[in-house]
């Protein structure tokens, strides 16, 4: 409460990521981030109900119609639903070259609402703030942002180069009228990647806000299964989605920000932390995967709105080979014991995420292996290459599934709890997954007859919380240890406290 020191935790709601309030401020919505899923709760207190299913959501906005649009997802488009719950309807398609479409937000006509279409290789961290309209597919770019966009006492606030700033947005809301004024310097911003800036205010023109950097870096470490302790490797810097090599000696990893380009992979000596840069293109590499005899690696490059699916050797000077290219996202996700068939999340039109096959020497394009309307991707083959494990969305959550290799037949769900991105051990005899608050699973399983057995299940780690973008823990072929990219817990941050102004406008009078 704004005239108390004090706050109040309201019950159900540990794991709540991304609020935002009814029109009537008598209800906040959220995302749970354990279960997957969008929720609402009181704002005077009471058990949370559940709306729709919400994988890792960023972002939302209820207008007085009762509609909820949202971002379900690091990389989809907006969704539409009742506030009272039921099946989302999705509203925005992702363009060519952005990832992510989040933090939308209603204007006062609540129809017209505001959002952030997040391209991962912006060289400069700024977005495109667009405009669209309930009902229409239309959509255009209004404004530039490093963060959300919110709509205040008549004006757009936008963050510019660490600015926050305010522009003239009058009503039917065609588009920004009049210079863009300054309000609050060095304001805080999440990074590149959330694109979340530390503000809020309201229409009547109270603004709440923070100032300041957090730290941003990132170091590898390792964590024991045994234990639980962990120990950093090598330096710090935006590092992602590290994958280990079959003789466990390096990783290869994303680094983001580095270079104007955009994401490069680079290899880690995983002994002495070395880092040395692995890929040198314009646009962004990612995805990577290694080859079963460690000989090369296979990734997506993505550039210009094109998906590329390359093979480059990790030894020699040979450069890197096209597999298949198209429009389409083809991000990999795993390849076949004998290193023949690669496994990708292919985004296909009118459905969503499914998972394809690529015959790796064959010259051939990307094959249909698991097609549904529904959300279908993460597969990776067994180590006898007799089945496939993935993740696919059931009706309020994201689930661990195992099939026979050529997609045929029966399958068997795994995970009843809400997880993703499963992982075989060396010999096939566990699968590990992970939940939406981090906690690594894992499982005992036989696929050696013809049917597949799941047997007793266990928590053997902490890790990242998952995302869409990929996989956060990698797991030593020696299977004691896991890897992840994580937050440098030795960084200092730089942020501020809580400030608020009753009346921002009073600064554009000055």
């Amino acid at each position: 409460h704004v005239d108390s020191a004090e706050a109040v935790m309201l019950s159900g709601t540990d794991d709540a990521a991304y609020p935002f309030w009814s029109p009537d401020s008598k209800s906040i919505a959220f995302f749970d981030v354990d279960e997957g899923r969008l929720r609402k709760v009181a704002a005077n207190g009471g058990p949370p109900t559940t709306l729709c299913a919400a994988s890792n959501g960023k972002g939302g906005s209820w207008n007085r119609t009762g509609e909820i649009i949202f971002a379900p997802s690091a990389g989809d488009g907006l969704h539409k639903v009742s506030a009272t719950g039921g099946d989302p309807e999705q509203i925005t398609t992702l363009e060519e070259g952005v990832g992510s479409h989040r933090h939308p937000r209603f204007l006062p006509d609540q129809v017209h609402y505001v959002f952030l279409a997040r391209n991962a290789g912006s060289v400069d961290g700024e977005q495109s703030i667009q405009l669209g309209i309930l009902g229409s597919v239309e959509r255009r770019e209004i404004a530039k942002s490093l963060s959300n966009a919110e709509y205040s006492a008549g004006h757009l606030l936008t963050v510019r180069e660490h600015v926050l700033m305010a522009t003239p947005f009058p009503a039917p809301f065609e588009e920004l009228t009049g210079g863009a004024t300054p309000l609050v310097e060095n304001i805080a911003v999440l990074g590149q990647g959330s694109a979340i800036g530390i503000f809020s205010a309201t229409r009547e023109g109270i603004l709440v806000y923070q100032t300041g950097e957090s730290s941003l870096e990132r170091i590898l470490s390792w964590t024991s299964r045994e234990t639980g302790a962990s120990g950093s490797i090598g330096d710090t810097g935006s590092i992602y989605f590290p994958k280990i090599s079959p003789d466990g000696t390096r990783a290869i990893v994303e680094m983001r920000g580095d270079h104007e380009e955009g994401t490069d992979l680079w290899l880690v000596e995983l002994e002495s932390g070395l880092r040395t840069r692995f890929t040198f293109a314009e646009g962004d590499e990612t995805h990577a995967l290694w080859t079963p005899d460690g000989s090369a690696v296979i990734y997506t490059r993505t550039s210009e709105g094109k998906f590329t699916i390359m093979r480059q050797p990790v030894e020699g000077t040979a450069s890197a080979q096209t597999l298949c290219e198209g429009a389409s996202a083809m991000l990999s996700t795993g390849i076949s014991p004998d290193g023949e068939i690669l496994l990708m999340r292919f985004d296909v039109e009118g459905k969503k995420q499914n998972v394809y096959k690529l015959a790796i020497n064959a010259g051939t394009e990307p094959e249909p292996l698991i097609e549904t309307d529904k959300i279908e991707s993460g597969a990776v083959w067994s180590p006898d290459g007799k089945w496939i494990a993935y993740h696919a969305e059931s009706s309020n959550r994201f689930d661990i599934y195992v099939a026979p290799a050529d997609g045929a037949g029966r399958k068997w769900q795994l995970s009843r709890m809400g997880t993703v991105w499963p992982a075989w051990s060396e010999d096939g005899s566990k699968l590990y997954c992970v939940t939406f608050d981090g906690a690594l699973f894992e499982y005992d399983v036989d696929g050696s007859g013809e049917t597949f057995n799941i047997g007793a299940s266990r928590q053997v780690a902490r890790t990242l919380v998952p995302s869409s973008e990929g996989i956060p823990y990698a797991l030593h072929p020696d299977g004691d240890r896991v890897l992840q990219g994580g937050e440098d817990v030795g960084a200092e941050s730089s942020i501020s406290l809580l400030h608020m102004v009753t009346d921002w406008q009073r600064g554009l009078a000055r």
